[in-house]
């Protein structure tokens, strides 16, 4: 059984946006879920042709502190973070901007978000 990868981004406000990807990269589907709670629908027939893989993206919650690391893309290596630096966004986040897949939205420090000021 061939595999399909399946990302879905979290929504608050709104039913979840779903991408179905195969092992080569190219959509096979997406879309947004009916509601909330109704996101197996659409998934469904896809779970008869494909084994399912999924990744998550959930919405985010501030970070306590500054995070411990930086990614040094000159030397592509991990380093520890200067007390000068903000140290704003989840690890995660920087793995995926390292790696060049995405530009993320970093994760603000709980004192710099929205609400929590």
């Amino acid at each position: 059984m061939k595999r399909l990868f399946v990302g879905i981004d979290v929504q608050v406000q709104r039913p979840c946006a779903f991408a179905a990807v195969g092992a080569s990269g190219s959509v096979i589907q997406s879309g947004w879920f009916p509601t909330a709670t109704d996101g197996f629908q659409c998934l469904e027939p896809l779970a008869e042709k494909y084994e399912l893989h999924f990744g998550i993206d959930a919405p985010r919650v501030p970070i306590s502190k500054p995070r411990k690391w930086y990614w040094n893309g000159a030397k592509k290596e991990w380093r520890e973070r200067k007390p000068s630096e903000k140290g704003v966004g989840r690890h995660c986040e920087v793995a995926v901007k390292a790696h060049n897949l995405a530009n993320p939205q970093w994760t603000p420090l709980a004192t710099e978000a929205p609400g929590n000021g």
